[in-house]
């Protein structure tokens, strides 16, 4: 961008009006004589309009409350929240309304609802950083995901496809499809680890006062930790049980 010494007026929005649409071809050509080279635009026409003096302080609040309760882990540096059109002055008494998946992007639109049911519609930026995890090999299907094959790294938020992973020390997942090298977790990629598979040997516990006692069964149906399942003991009688462990459950 050239080092201009003084500003240019290249157009002017009338008194008693509050934008000003003019076709992007035009605009463009006069910054090409101005010096500026470099500027493109998919749209047919480009809009002005005059910023509004307004307090956007509540919605800024709602913003990040909403943000904040999607990600365990983010750090917002700045909202930057404008009306779609010109607005005199914001009513005490509203709601906010924020678009559902929002949080997957650092931009746009919600609404405000008044208590005459009158909806102003404003864009939003954030700036912000949040935790996710990558994987840090390829990954398999049905293999476990843990941090011997993925890492956590701080990104700033951009535009995600899914909600992203946020927790995997704590947590047991196994991969839902095959994962390359490099690629962001996604909610979409994993499931809960399954310990016990149907038709597997399982070991069985019954706890019994002070005394545990331990027998072989058969698993009838898949299980992630803590789930009830049913296992069948080699005399063919039938029982409900919780997964407690890899191969390993409790009769309840």
């Amino acid at each position: 961008m050239p080092n201009l010494s003084t500003d240019s007026e290249l157009y002017t929005i009338e008194e008693n009006r509050h934008s000003l649409r003019i076709k992007t071809a035009d605009l463009l050509k006069i910054l090409k004589i101005n010096g500026y080279q470099n500027y493109t635009s998919k749209h047919q026409y480009i809009n002005f309009i005059v910023k509004s003096d307004i307090d956007t302080s509540k919605i800024n609040l709602a913003l990040s409350d909403y943000y904040k309760e999607k990600y365990r882990d983010i750090n917002i540096k700045e909202i930057t929240i404008t009306p779609m059109s010109y607005t005199v002055a914001i009513p005490e008494d509203f709601t906010v309304n924020i678009q559902k998946d929002s949080y997957l992007s650092k931009k746009g639109i919600l609404s405000i609802k008044t208590l005459e049911n009158k909806k102003i519609f404003l864009n939003y930026i954030i700036d912000a950083e949040i935790s996710l995890f990558l994987s840090s090999k390829q990954i398999k299907k049905d293999d476990e995901i843990s941090l011997s094959n993925s890492s956590r790294k701080k990104v700033k938020l951009e535009k995600l496809k899914d909600t992203p992973v946020q927790n995997i020390g704590t947590s047991s997942y196994q991969a839902k499809h095959y994962i390359t090298e490099n690629m962001i977790l996604t909610t979409r990629d994993i499931r809960t680890l399954v310990l016990v598979k149907r038709n597997s040997s399982v070991s069985v516990s019954i706890n019994d006062e002070n005394m545990v006692i331990s027998s072989e069964a058969k698993a009838l149906e898949d299980g992630a930790l803590n789930d009830t399942i049913d296992i069948q003991k080699s005399d063919k009688v039938k029982l409900k049980a919780k997964v407690i462990g890899k191969n390993m459950v409790e009769i309840i």
